[in-house]
């Protein structure tokens, strides 16, 4: 592996599976000796930006906060940090990536389709988005804008978690 720092940033709709893989991607770098860390997005906007909304404003804040929470994990020694957030909008990843420099980063689009989404969304999410509850939902009332050039596609609907995760690692080593 490079020994430069890697921040990857997994980015899709919510149900494309950016938890999960960003769970089992970090524990298989954990159980063979890596320094990660993983800052998921549901997590992260409870414990560090709770007051945070999902206005187009809102979220360019939190991933812009997201990024400065990665670099100081960065500055402190972690090695790998996963970022498992929607982050929507093509300005802000693009922002996130000039941040992160001098470091290196990865953008990992999970394509999935909104019926696969709304088909994996144990939290009914999609159905409250749908129904008006929740607004400015991703796929629903607000737009995600697929990544024009990721460092990597994986197809999250198409392919096996085994596949998923052997990518996203295999990304994270190979790179130059």
């Amino acid at each position: 592996m490079n020994n430069t720092p890697i921040v990857v940033l997994l980015t899709g709709l919510s149900g494309s599976g950016k938890t999960t893989l960003g769970n089992l991607v970090h524990n298989k770098l954990q159980r063979l000796g890596y320094n990660s860390i993983l800052l998921d997005g549901d997590t992260f906007r409870e414990k560090y930006a709770p007051d945070l909304g999902f206005s187009k404003t809102d979220r360019a804040k939190n991933l812009e906060f997201a990024g400065s929470i990665a670099k100081e994990y960065i500055k402190s020694g972690i090695d790998i940090i996963l970022m498992s957030f929607i982050a929507p909008y093509s300005t802000d990843r693009i922002k996130l990536q000039k941040y992160i420099y001098p470091y290196r980063f990865k953008e990992v689009y999970l394509s999935s389709t909104l019926e696969v989404c709304e088909d994996r969304d144990v939290k009914g999410l999609y159905k409250k988005a749908r129904s008006g509850k929740i607004q400015n939902f991703t796929g629903i009332g607000d737009e995600y804008e697929i990544p024009t050039n990721p460092s990597l596609i994986i197809p999250t609907h198409e392919w096996d978690i085994e596949r998923c995760v052997d990518s996203i690692f295999s990304t994270i080593l190979d790179y130059d």
